[in-house]
């Protein structure tokens, strides 16, 4: 049994890489993306705490988050960037260590995909970190397929710890700079590493 914390910056697949490797090994999963994605759209106190920080644009008429405003918000204001992370990020962590107290009670591993895991200095937190990398280059190819113009990806990737600076600090490196079926022979070769050192 494991806690497991992933990360990887913008564009370097750590979402395909965790589906790889949940499937192959059984382990629960949360995803800290999502964890804000619903608390921006269901939880009522999070909601008023946005539009106080920030204006009533941030949602719909429909009490909906208005995503592109607040994209656009934080990365030309890095204050309301931090701001956000203020009212989101404690709210995160308290759901996915609830989440990481239940498994560990009930001898069941756990992944939490965190993105900012390492800027926040969570590491701490779990058994094991595993990054998730690619070069600058395919990062940027990737956040280009995905839409996003030359400049919001290098606002987002601005905002994220260089690789170079995360490798050092994580327990495993997965490099995905090749194809799905390399990464998903990472995945295989990683949860055969953790059954023998962790078991289930």
């Amino acid at each position: 049994m494991y806690i497991a914390g992933l990360t990887g910056g913008a564009g370097c697949g750590k979402s395909t890489f965790r589906k790889f490797f949940c499937e192959i090994s059984g382990a629960h999963f949360l995803d800290a993306d999502q964890i804000v994605r619903e608390l921006m759209d269901h939880d009522t106190a999070i909601r008023v705490a946005i539009t106080s920080q920030f204006s009533t644009q941030a949602y719909d008429e429909h009490g909906r988050p208005d995503r592109a405003w607040l994209r656009l918000k934080i990365y030309q204001e890095p204050d309301a960037r931090h701001a956000l992370e203020a009212i989101l990020h404690p709210a995160v962590r308290r759901i996915w260590q609830a989440t990481a107290q239940e498994c560990r009670r009930n001898q069941q591993s756990l992944v939490v995909e965190i993105p900012l895991l390492f800027e926040k200095k969570l590491e701490t937190e779990f058994d094991f970190s595993i990054l998730v990398a690619a070069s600058p280059q395919t990062q940027h190819q990737r956040l280009a397929q995905r839409g996003l113009d030359p400049t919001t990806a290098r606002n987002l990737l601005a905002a994220q710890l260089p690789t170079a600076e995360k490798i050092p600090r994580a327990s495993q490196v997965i490099w995905n700079d090749g194809s799905l079926a390399f990464l998903h022979a990472q995945a295989e070769t990683l949860s055969q590493q953790f059954h023998r050192t962790y078991g289930n």
